[in-house]
């Protein structure tokens, strides 16, 4: 790459040359304009002036004695006569023409006579015709030599010199004022070649050379304008590099670097002249197909970049394989605008990256009222919190041949105004997206605790009661601190609590979820395992993690008359490391005998009791069975 300076040096030249040719331009243009004011005023004109006011004060005596001049008007060419021939006479503005030939002499002589007649021109009446005559006489004489100087300054040598030096300094002009366009036209033609250039840099990529962001945006509005007016469709496809940072972890960021133009250079491949591919984040680009008649040829092209990611990148001494996933969106089938397209061929983008097999989606609209649906549910959460639109129900966890309560597992449900009643789970996860898990928590905390102090103070048997909490808050270093206040609040035993975690966290984030266990192992609270058996099991974090109790997922609870082998095993698994079991989702009595059949104690379920209020819950503990069966 050639350095600063290097770039800049033609335009120093430049501007090097158009500097002196338009100083030395002005300096010859200024010497030549002197020089003519000198052969065409100083000289010239000085004699010309001279000579005319001569011819005029002579003529005004010639006709003074006629009666056709009156004194007065002969008194008037005299003083101007008299007065042209001071101002020649004096200054540095005629200092050049008083150095021609006779022209001093001359002036001195006519200097010398207006002194003598002087007296006679200051009279208020004509002097006697003798001294007229005189005076016309001795002017007259000097009239051939002034008009000799006359012609001499326009004949002359010196003339001739300027005038050869005017036209020397003319030609001289026209060679600097060619070097001043020369370089005024260069100078012109690299400044819009710099725009050029600084506007591509300003509206392209400076890696792969694709266009940036901002042009995608104005290539953008202009292929919408363009298929409005010709009532086309167009496409966008947004692709996004999978695991693209692990790369830049692995090999560093010279070999991502170049593995981004490699994409770039694939996708261009891809795509035909009229398209338009672009590069709108780290490892995010996006192609704008015009000119389309259906989904057809959408769906060619993204299967198209699928297939050609596929093939092996070879960087250095190392070969990439990779993958990306392509969300695309057709106008104006899913949307009235460019904008609101784009978004969504980026929603299908990442339901691309969810599936495993085929990478490339169409905008699902069903997943952009899903999306709606969310954003309504995270901008209403905090409200629903203020307003008690959450509410805690429970149900009772039973031993399963004598149905003896020995838990109670809290359940949220948030009864929003428009989307009616939302789960645990989905309330969760709103809580996280919404940013206010931590609030959510100390809610959820303050609630179930004060629930079970209250019937464990009013003489009924405690039993601990079962809380979920998120992923993020379970490895929050604050949860300790949250669960230990409100048993504190509530002045429940930290026996009456147990705080369920999912296999999914505890496998996710396991450094994070020991810590998290081990502090509240301290405060003596309980911790069961939660949905054991979905798909996420690893045998050994039971060793790892101080659990108590595992909650087997009700999914193979409802497949227990079809295959009874996996629940055979967490039975077996469960009496070998002498820990507890609940199995949720008991619905039937073929399937709690089934259960005790294989070994299992206990279990939840809408066969016992639905989740309930607290108050039906205070019933069902004193040893009546809501109808529920």
């Amino acid at each position: 790459m050639r350095s600063p300076l290097v770039r800049l040096l033609p335009l120093l030249i430049i501007v090097v040359v158009f500097a002196v040719s338009s100083v030395v331009s002005l300096q010859r243009n200024s010497e030549a304009s002197q020089l003519i004011a000198i052969s065409m005023k100083n000289g010239a004109w000085s004699a010309t002036e001279l000579e005319s006011e001569m011819q005029h004060f002579l003529y005004s005596l010639e006709l003074l004695p006629a009666g056709l001049r009156n004194w007065m008007d002969v008194k008037l060419r005299y003083d101007l006569f008299w007065s042209r021939v001071r101002v020649l006479s004096k200054g540095e503005e005629n200092q050049e023409f008083r150095t021609r030939a006779h022209v001093q002499s001359v002036l001195d002589v006519l200097e010398a006579l207006f002194e003598k007649y002087d007296t006679y021109f200051k009279q208020a009446v004509a002097p006697k015709p003798e001294i007229l005559e005189a005076t016309y006489d001795d002017f007259s004489e000097l009239l051939p030599v002034i008009r000799e100087i006359n012609v001499q300054s326009f004949n002359g040598e010196s003339t001739f010199l300027r005038l050869e030096r005017i036209q020397s300094l003319h030609q001289e002009i026209s060679v600097f004022l060619l070097g001043l366009l020369s370089s005024g036209t260069a100078l012109i033609l690299f400044i819009a070649r710099q725009s050029a250039r600084n506007r591509r840099l300003a509206l392209h990529d400076s890696l792969t050379g694709l266009p940036n962001r901002s042009y995608f945006n104005e290539q953008l509005t202009s292929a919408e304008a363009r298929a409005f007016r010709s009532s086309t469709r167009m496409a966008i496809h947004v692709v996004d590099v999978n695991d693209f940072k692990l790369v830049n972890d692995q090999y560093g960021h010279a070999t991502g670097d170049q593995l981004l133009i490699e994409v770039a250079n694939r996708l261009s491949h891809c795509v035909r002249r009229s398209d338009t591919v672009a590069r709108i984040g780290g490892d995010e680009f996006a192609i704008i197909q015009e000119d389309l008649e259906g989904a057809e040829a959408v769906a060619q092209l993204g299967e198209r970049i699928c297939s050609e990611m596929q093939a092996p990148i070879t960087i250095g001494h190392e070969s990439l394989h990779i993958a990306v996933s392509v969300g695309a969106s057709i106008y104006p089938d899913d949307a009235a605008n460019a904008a609101q397209v784009i978004v969504n061929a980026d929603q299908a983008m990442y339901q691309a990256k969810l599936r495993k097999t085929l990478r490339f989606q169409f905008f699902d609209r069903s997943i952009n009222d899903r999306l709606v649906r969310k954003q309504m549910l995270v901008a209403d959460f905090s409200s629903a919190l203020e307003n008690g639109e959450l509410t805690l129900l429970y149900q009772p966890i039973v031993a399963l041949s004598t149905q003896q309560v020995k838990g109670v597992d809290g359940q949220v449900y948030w009864y929003h105004p428009v989307f009616g009643r939302l789960e645990a789970e989905e309330v969760s996860q709103i809580a996280e997206y919404a940013g206010l898990a931590h609030a959510y928590i100390e809610w959820l905390m303050s609630t179930a605790c004060e629930a079970c102090a209250s019937w464990y103070c009013s003489g009924l048997a405690l039993a601990p009661i079962y809380i979920d909490v998120t992923p993020l808050c379970y490895i929050d270093s604050h949860l300790a601190q949250t669960v230990e206040h409100a048993l504190r609040s509530s002045q429940l035993p930290s026996e009456g609590l147990v705080i369920k975690v999912s296999e999914a966290v505890v496998v996710k984030h396991l450094n994070a979820a020991r810590t998290a266990s081990a502090s509240l192992d301290r405060l003596g609270v309980g911790i069961a395992l939660d949905k054991f058996g979905s798909g996420f099991a690893s045998i050994k974090h039971l060793h790892e993690l101080p659990i108590q109790l595992l909650k087997v997922d009700r999914s193979l609870t409802h497949a227990i008359q079809r295959d009874t082998r996996l629940l055979y095993v967490i039975a077996q698994l469960l009496a070998g490391l002498n820990l507890k079991g609940v199995v949720e989702g008991v619905e039937a009595e073929s399937e709690c005998a089934a259960l005790v059949g294989l070994g299992f104690a206990w279990g939840q379920g809408s066969l016992f009791c639905k989740p309930v209020e607290l108050s039906a819950l205070i019933y069902f503990l004193g040893g009546s069975l809501p109808q529920s069966r």
